[in-house]
């Protein structure tokens, strides 16, 4: 019995596919081991879509609830790199730049009165250096704010209109 050619093309893309997949996967347990998770759900995804789906280990060490699809991980200030890789990208996109000063954004949602302790001359670049303060790019002093003014910046980017700000 002959077996087509395409169908023999697409077994092998499938297989190749499907190799790969499975080469991807051993490499995020063997990163899981090393950084010694207990738990992780890893998704790739294509135009939108999510095309791969990685889960292994507990979502609750104790209780010993393993990990599902929709558990939820405190991930502290790993958001803080989100927003700086976010903010890059609005750089190269040219919808922004890191030397644009932070006061040309006035309506970003921070929660408290505006400006809020924020020199006129810090620039975004100083808000994602932790530089913002005691004289622009002069000296390093942490501020937990400056990320939050980034967050608040990319929204405004977005279009998201902070829940303050009237609809009219």
């Amino acid at each position: 019995m002959k077996i087509p050619a395409l169908l023999i093309f697409l077994l092998l893309i499938a297989t190749s596919d499907y190799a790969q997949n499975r080469a991807f996967e051993k490499k995020v347990k063997e990163a899981a081991e090393i950084l010694r998770l207990p738990g992780y759900i890893l998704a790739v995804v294509k135009n939108g879509k999510v095309i791969e789906r990685y889960m292994a280990g507990y979502s609750n060490l104790e209780k010993k609830i393993p990990v599902h699809s929709d558990a939820l991980f405190m991930i502290a200030s790993v958001t803080k790199t989100m927003t700086a890789n976010l903010i890059m990208q609005y750089e190269q996109e040219h919808k922004a730049s890191l030397d644009d000063y932070v006061l040309n954004y006035r309506y970003v949602d921070i929660g408290f009165g505006w400006p809020y302790n924020v020199d006129p001359n810090a620039k975004i670049r100083h808000l994602l250096s932790q530089t913002s303060e005691d004289g622009p790019g002069n000296s390093f002093v942490y501020m937990a704010l400056a990320s939050t003014i980034c967050t608040a910046f990319l929204k405004r980017q977005a279009g998201i209109r902070p829940m303050w700000m009237p609809t009219s």
